[in-house]
């Protein structure tokens, strides 16, 4: 229910990597010119322009937010964009070879009510155990 709730105004996607990083919204389809209902944005193999995309889809449409993800170590070819994205335009970058479990749903909450905020969501690429005594209300403390 809580994610059915974050997904009302989320577009954004990634590159060639929704199977590894699996970020995709399977319920919606993607967001084209025929369908800009949808929430899955396809943007080929360019990293830092997706981040320019979606910087100036957030700068203009702020009553959406706006995610991109892709792997971590592609950082570097995006470091301009995400630093002017943490200045004006609050896009949610999710930096991973994992998939969005349900141990990072916590997470997922706080950078989406707090997107003033500029995020990034490093996630590890190893399957961890969930830690004693962790919550989705205890990420927000």
């Amino acid at each position: 229910m809580l994610l059915q709730r974050l997904y009302l105004g989320l577009l954004g996607g990634n590159s060639d990597l929704a199977s590894s990083n699996t970020t995709l919204l399977k319920m919606f389809g993607y967001f084209q010119k025929n369908t800009p209902v949808e929430c899955n944005v396809r943007f080929g193999v360019r990293r830092h322009s997706m981040g320019v995309i979606c910087n100036g889809i957030a700068c203009h449409t702020p009553g959406l937010i706006f995610y991109y993800a892709t792997f971590f170590a592609f950082m570097n070819y995006m470091r301009a964009v995400v630093w002017i994205s943490a200045c004006e335009d609050k896009v949610i970058y999710v930096m991973t070879h994992d998939s969005i479990g349900k141990s990072n749903h916590g997470a997922y909450k706080v950078v989406v009510l707090y997107r003033k905020i500029p995020s990034v969501l490093a996630l590890s690429r190893k399957k961890l155990a969930q830690l004693a005594g962790t919550s989705m209300e205890g990420v927000e403390k």
